[in-house]
């Protein structure tokens, strides 16, 4: 099948920093934001083949700092391929992706960082939330496994910035401009098992557990970096979910 086919177009005024603090993945803004961002999404899961494409651009005026023309400067894209595998009893699928978001030089007197619009994007570069969809370079391959009631998906992720001279920001770091320095953050290794009750259960409910370790690049361990000098970080947690 061809997949489904999507576009879509959004506007942002905000004259409060206030309002969207802490709601812009590339960080705060500071001043009065108008910014356009269009684009389109294609995917497909109906097949053993699957994959998930999006690509957006935008304009307009972020911290009161003009884009240079319609879009294309400021850019991003997602993308993420696998099969599922019917007949291997285990295997539930393989998948791999890649993501990129425009960051800006920082040596002009325009705008050519993608910002990030939705409030979060909680694993989708790894469950430790070091990354957000501005200035990043993103790989990542893993596989879904069926284990009990649930399932067990394990991955690796590998986040570079896409320019040196802008910080990135996630929702457990916060990584300075760092000319010179390099662009590595680091790779992560993630492990999530995930399950829940049958539908018709007479109380529904599930389960999450993740562990997690980062080995920090160069953009991480740096001084440089301001309060990016991380080492490597093991995480875990768990939570549970009870549905009424």
């Amino acid at each position: 099948e061809f997949g489904d086919l999507e576009g879509y177009f959004f506007y942002m005024d905000a004259d409060s920093p206030s309002l969207v603090t802490n709601n812009v993945g590339s960080g705060y803004l500071t001043a009065p934001t108008r910014l356009f961002t269009y684009g389109g999404r294609w995917q497909n899961d109906a097949g053993p083949l699957f994959w998930d494409v999006e690509a957006a651009t935008q304009f307009g005026k972020v911290n009161g700092v003009r884009s240079k023309d319609y879009g294309f400067d400021a850019w991003a894209m997602y993308s993420r391929a696998g099969f599922k595998f019917e007949d291997i009893e285990i295997l539930e699928s393989v998948y791999a992706g890649y993501d990129y978001a425009s960051g800006d030089s920082g040596t002009n007197n325009e705008n050519d960082a993608y910002v990030q619009l939705s409030p979060s994007l909680h694993g989708w570069f790894g469950i430790m939330d070091f990354a957000s969809w501005s200035n990043i370079q993103h790989f990542v391959v893993g596989s879904a496994f069926e284990f009990g009631p649930g399932t067990f998906d394990a991955s690796w992720h590998w986040l570079r910035r896409d320019k040196e001279g802008q910080g990135n920001f996630g929702y457990n770091a916060v990584y300075g401009p760092g000319p010179g320095v390099g662009r590595d953050i680091g790779q992560e290794v993630d492990l999530v098992y995930s399950f829940e009750t049958p539908e018709d259960s007479a109380l529904q409910y599930g389960a999450d557990l993740g562990l997690g370790y980062f080995f920090a690049g160069e953009v991480a361990t740096s001084p440089i970096t301001g309060s990016g000098n991380h080492a490597d970080t093991l995480f875990g947690y768990m939570q549970f979910r009870v549905h009424f």
